[in-house]
């Protein structure tokens, strides 16, 4: 998922009710109430434009230890994800 904008909520509904639940989710799937796994929902990357004079702030954050092992039976190699260059527009 990308969202453009969102919270977890909304994340965690539109995927129950498309009929695809996020792994671990114990309110609109069929996760466990404690234990594994967790709630298989990370945010990746988030990019901030805050000016336009400048370029935006990058934040890339690692995968965490319990979805590495599910991710890699999906063919998950632990490469960073290429991510493009954001282009800015000259004013």
């Amino acid at each position: 998922m990308e969202p453009i904008t969102g919270r977890t909520h909304q994340l965690r509904v539109h995927s129950a009710a498309s009929g695809w639940p996020i792994v671990g989710d114990n309110i609109y799937g069929n996760g466990p109430r404690f234990g594994e796994p967790s709630l298989h929902l990370h945010a990746r990357e988030i990019v901030i434009p805050l000016s336009k004079n400048k370029p935006p702030v990058r934040v890339v954050a690692p995968v965490p230890l319990h979805l590495q092992e599910r991710l890699r039976a999906c063919g998950w190699k632990g490469e960073e994800a290429v991510v493009p260059a954001i282009a800015t527009a000259a004013v």
